[in-house]
């Protein structure tokens, strides 16, 4: 990962994919370009990623799924991802980091402070002293 800005990062529950679903704790980052997951043992190699652009949408998952709680959706055009969250309030707190309408207006803000930060560090302000 290189030097992004992190939106979220925390413990989720990753379904695994073939014939015996298996669940698999990993440790998961967003920023604001991916939607990465570790291994615990390994945070320098990610398992898997996501290009935030490809997200179409998440869902929550009503009920329990595998004798998991809290779980939701993260689709992409050509894939499915099942997750469980520690809480409900991670739960919610994923899918609203993750929803693409935040990521648009996530980047459009952070567009919006790189602006006015350059902006101002061209123009210095221009003090004036006092002689008495």
């Amino acid at each position: 990962m290189s030097t992004e800005i992190i939106v979220k990062s925390g413990q989720l529950e990753k379904e695994g994919g073939g014939a015996l679903t298996r669940w698999q704790a990993r440790r998961f980052i967003l920023t604001s370009t991916q939607f990465s997951w570790f291994k615990e043992t390994d945070l320098r190699t990610a398992q898997g990623s996501i290009a935030v652009g490809e997200i179409t949408g998440t869902e929550k998952q009503l009920g329990e799924r595998q004798g998991r709680t809290n779980v939701f959706t993260v689709s992409t055009g050509q894939k499915s991802y099942k997750l469980a969250a520690p809480s409900k309030d991670e739960r919610d707190e994923w899918l609203l980091a993750l929803s693409p309408a935040t990521h648009a207006e996530y980047a459009a803000r952070r567009l919006s402070w790189l602006r006015r930060d350059r902006h101002k560090r061209r123009r210095p302000r221009k003090t004036t002293c006092l002689k008495t």
